[in-house]
């Protein structure tokens, strides 16, 4: 039986020196006990374009995707062993 997991995810914004903003997701990976989970493939993917970006979790189950455009976004985490997990953003 796999074992499941979630994500606690913050999100920012932030605007370049041309007027372009762009976002920040960082979250963190954890068991149904709260320890960390490393080495989770993330994956963001946006509702309306082509756009996507992956990332792993480091050792302590923590994520950061950078210059993330605005816009609605489906996250996956996955690892072996583990559900796939799916959450819905939007920025």
């Amino acid at each position: 039986m796999k074992k499941a997991f979630w994500i606690l995810i913050a999100a920012s914004l932030t605007v370049s020196a041309y007027g372009q903003v762009f976002g920040t997701i960082r979250g963190t990976v954890a068991d149904q006990q709260d320890r960390p989970i490393p080495g989770a493939l993330i994956v963001v993917r946006s509702s309306v374009s082509a756009y996507t970006q992956q990332t792993t979790t480091n050792e302590s189950g923590a994520f950061t995707l950078s210059a993330v455009p605005p816009g609605p976004y489906n996250l996956d985490a996955g690892r072996p062993g583990f559900q796939r997990v799916r959450q819905g953003l939007t920025g």
